[in-house]
């Protein structure tokens, strides 16, 4: 019982941590899906227990991006560093968007930011900007 109890402590104050404010460093988060002048080319990104589909994108310099993510198992949550960009926590079957522009040439990695199992550290891609 004990161990089920601090399981719950700690995977809750995980999900706490996962959830707080976004950090955005000159670029927009979007955190619903709703319709903006702005969403750029959009592009498809499913997570899943313990990947993500595509693995690798490709865009244009200059290029607006917008991240539909769509979590269809398991919680997890998007990252891209590199832009201090977060999508916060995707619960199972939900979708959330990010939005930037990708204004420099290079490579960008993304990975679940919320630990959803042993699985976890497999989950992550690069967005390859031409």
């Amino acid at each position: 019982m004990r161990r089920i109890l601090f399981g719950m402590v700690i995977f809750s104050l995980l999900l706490l941590t996962a959830c707080s404010k976004n950090e955005v460093q000159g670029a927009a988060v979007i955190e619903t899906t709703a319709n903006t002048e702005n969403q750029g080319r959009i592009i498809d990104l499913e997570a899943y227990n313990f990947g993500f589909n595509p693995t690798e994108i490709k865009v244009k310099q200059g290029e607006v991006i917008t991240l539909n993510i769509k979590s269809t198992s398991g919680i997890h949550g998007v990252k891209i560093k590199e832009l201090g960009l977060s999508s916060g926590t995707i619960a199972d079957g939900e979708e959330k968007s990010i939005t930037f522009t990708a204004d420099k040439k290079g490579t960008l990695n993304f990975y679940c930011n919320v630990y959803c199992g042993d699985g976890h550290r497999e989950m992550q891609g690069k967005i390859t900007v031409e």
